[in-house]
């Protein structure tokens, strides 16, 4: 909020100004800001803002569909993530049923199930995915779970 005598941020890294009431903050990693203001009676207050810095891997980044529906018609016959320029390498793509059986596994770039099992077409149903993804500018194989509903 603008009005005060003095404003003191810190840490400074990533802070276009330390002393102004709405610097702009670009840090490389996730940081939580403090600021102490003084107004024109001597009296300080202070509060804090976190900055959250995500990676091109993070669940928001990774599209991943809820539904798809394997009948051949040529819209939403596989699942599979969506194309991201930033994915490097799925190391893990598997699918499960609801009683925990193993019904595909893969690894690669651009993996994808048909809906089918020993080449038989699984039932509709709701199936649960483990996707392990490396993404770039990203050490760590990051881990996506969830659901998938496959319509018939």
């Amino acid at each position: 909020t603008e009005g005060y005598e003095t404003y003191n941020w810190m840490p400074e890294t990533g802070l276009s100004c330390t002393d102004c009431p709405n610097p702009i903050a670009t840090p490389d990693t996730t940081t939580t800001y403090q600021v102490m203001v003084t107004d024109i009676n001597g009296c300080e207050r202070s509060t804090e803002i976190t900055v959250t810095i995500t990676t091109d891997c993070d669940l928001e980044a990774i599209e991943v569909p809820n539904v798809f529906t394997p009948n051949d018609d040529g819209t939403n016959d596989l699942f599979r993530l969506a194309p991201n320029s930033k994915l490097l390498e799925i190391t893990q793509f598997e699918i499960y049923s609801r009683w925990g059986q193993l019904l595909f596994s893969n690894t690669g770039f651009d993996i994808s199930w048909d809906g089918e099992f020993n080449g038989v077409p699984a039932p509709a149903d709701v199936y649960v995915y483990i996707i392990k993804a490396k993404c770039e500018g990203d050490e760590k194989i990051k881990d996506f779970l969830g659901d998938v509903t496959l319509v018939r």
